[in-house]
């Protein structure tokens, strides 16, 4: 039986290494964030350390699975660009 070796060695990397980072990073950033306060990506990298590449993909993921939610649009404090932060969900 012959496999494309390639797309299987890709498909491992992401179940396995991206699988066990995601989490951690998720959590970094929610141990970062306050209550009723609203952040942009660039606020969360600066505040993290991780890249604005990989807190976007986790920010959607939150979004998505409800741990997070949009708030009203505004300036971020550090790019000065219009941006709609996001922010914990509050029981």
């Amino acid at each position: 039986m012959k496999t494309n070796a390639a797309s299987t060695s890709i498909d491992n990397y992401h179940a396995q290494v991206v699988g066990s980072i995601a989490p951690n990073q998720q959590a970094r950033i929610l141990a970062v964030m306050q209550a009723g306060r609203d952040y942009s990506m660039c606020e969360l990298g600066r505040l993290t350390g991780i890249d604005k590449s990989s807190i976007s993909a986790r920010l959607n993921q939150m979004c998505k699975d409800g741990t997070l939610e949009h708030g009203q649009r505004r300036e971020c404090s550090i790019s000065r660009v219009s941006i709609r932060p996001v922010r914990k969900v509050t029981a």
